[in-house]
C-alpha cells in the first residue's frame, strides 16, 4: 500500500512540475501547478517547525532546535534545488 501512495504522490508531483515549466500548458495552468507544489512544501515547513516548537515546549529543546533548523534548511535546499531545475528546464525551451 506505501509503494501505491509513493508511487501517486510521485507521479503527481512530476506532472505538476512538468507542467509548470512546460510552454504547451496554458499560462493560468502553469500557476496552479507552482502554486500546489509550493503550497505542499509550505505545508511540511509548518508541519516541522509546529513539532519543533511542540518539542521545545514539551521541555526538549535540543530535539526541537533539531525540527525547526530541519525544516529551515529543507526549505531553502528545496527553494534553490526548485529554482535551478526551473531555469534549466526554462533555457531549454
Amino acid at each position: 500500500m506505501e509503494i501505491i501512495f509513493e508511487f501517486l504522490f510521485d507521479l503527481a508531483f512530476d506532472l505538476f512540475f512538468e507542467g509548470s515549466v512546460s510552454r504547451r500548458i496554458p499560462k493560468i495552468l502553469r500557476y496552479i501547478f507552482r502554486t500546489i507544489i509550493i503550497s505542499v512544501y509550505l505545508a511540511l515547513f509548518v508541519l516541522m517547525v509546529a513539532v519543533g516548537i511542540i518539542f521545545i515546549r514539551t521541555g526538549s529543546l535540543l530535539v526541537g532546535i533539531f525540527f525547526i533548523a530541519l525544516a529551515f534548511g529543507l526549505c531553502g535546499g528545496s527553494a534553490f534545488a526548485f529554482y535551478r531545475e526551473y531555469k534549466k528546464r526554462k533555457s531549454q525551451q
